[in-house]
């Protein structure tokens, strides 16, 4: 019983540990997800912004020039932090960038590939996105540098120009191992929990279940003894019934004489010679004890009054009082000794009379 219990609690505690670490997994990459699309939200918002912003002003009557003069210049001010904008051409050549150094080279053909969102094996060349000259986000991923941010493209009308809005993913990685750890140690605490609650109900169910087992195999108990007691009483009162013998071969002198157990008068002990009585006077010896002769007697017929002597009930003519608390009883055929019956044997005497 107990190695179930002990089965059943280990397999609770393993599956508990399962469900919680594939929770985490779950939880934690459905927030990272979540992340990334904000950042992509973010950048696909700024890039769309300054695409439009030197569209505009384009259309507006600025020379490229021009736009791309008080582009740098904006730039410039700004910085290469978390987030920043740059501007390519459809061949891959930096037009504009913060640092201001960078303007003018021309990132190599397998410089680096975009991971789409919406579908994450799908890996494209970045440089080949720009020479499509299409609105394109995803997880940029800088070979040489072994970077990578997030990035959106969005072209700039009536030019080969691309405006480039990176996230840098170095932030959202410590915001990431700050809900990692936080989530780790909030699993860990209710995954506790929930092994002590569930445990304490196992032990508790158990201990109910094994509480009426026990009372159920103690009422059997009960059951299967109260029938043994009624049958061994049942044995008992028909030993008591029924002598397991009905006579005795006792000796007299040479003789072997068969003395019936319904013809014995009294039976006493005198100098170690166990002599019998039968209700015709005539006296014999039996070769055993007084014990052995008493337990083959019926008891409602015969009662052992003292260690010396054995009385029949239909020898008994009367009974006197002897002394304060003792009786006597006088036999037909009469004793040659004296049957006595001790105070400690008087009520019990009665009560053998009584029956009777």
């Amino acid at each position: 019983m107990k190695k179930t219990y002990f089965l059943i609690s280990f397999f609770i505690v393993a599956a508990l540990a399962v469900t919680h670490y594939l929770a985490f997994i779950f939880i934690y990459n459905s927030f990272r997800y979540d992340l990334l699309e904000e950042d992509l939200r973010v950048a696909e918002y700024q890039s769309r912004l300054i695409s439009e912003m030197v569209s505009r002003e384009l259309e507006s009557g600025s020379t490229q020039e021009e736009a791309k003069a008080e582009l740098q210049i904006s730039l410039e001010r700004s910085s290469t932090g978390p987030v920043f904008i740059c501007m390519f051409n459809k061949e891959g050549k930096e037009i504009c960038h913060p640092n201001k150094n960078l303007v003018g080279i021309t990132i190599a053909d397998d410089d680096s590939t975009i991971k789409n969102f919406s579908n994450l094996d799908l890996e494209r060349n970045f440089k080949s996105i720009l020479n499509t000259y299409t609105a394109y986000g995803g997880i940029h991923t800088i070979k040489d540098e072994n970077k990578t941010e997030v990035i959106y493209l969005s072209p700039v009308r009536n030019t080969d120009w691309i405006i480039a809005s990176h996230v840098n993913l170095i932030s959202l990685e410590k915001t990431l191992n700050a809900f990692k750890t936080k989530l780790l140690l909030l699993f860990i605490f209710t995954w506790v929990c929930s092994i002590v609650l569930i445990l304490f109900l196992i032990n508790f169910l158990y201990q109910r279940y094994f509480s009426k087992i026990t009372k159920e195999n103690l009422k059997i108990r009960d059951e299967i003894l109260e029938k043994q007691s009624f049958e061994v009483t049942n044995e008992v009162v028909k030993e008591e019934e029924e002598p397991i013998v009905k006579r005795f071969l006792a000796e007299k002198g040479l003789k072997l004489i068969p003395v019936e157990i319904e013809s014995i008068a009294f039976i006493y002990l005198d100098n170690k010679i166990v002599y019998v009585v039968d209700i015709n006077g005539m006296k014999s010896t039996l070769n055993m004890s007084l014990e052995e002769i008493f337990q083959t007697l019926p008891k409602d017929q015969f009662f052992r009054v003292s260690r010396q002597v054995i009385l029949a009930l239909k020898s008994i003519q009367n009974i006197e009082k002897y002394g304060l608390t003792q009786l006597k009883a006088i036999t037909n055929p009469v004793s040659e000794v004296p049957i006595i019956i001790s105070k400690a044997k008087v009520s019990e005497f009665k009560s053998w009379i009584g029956k009777k």
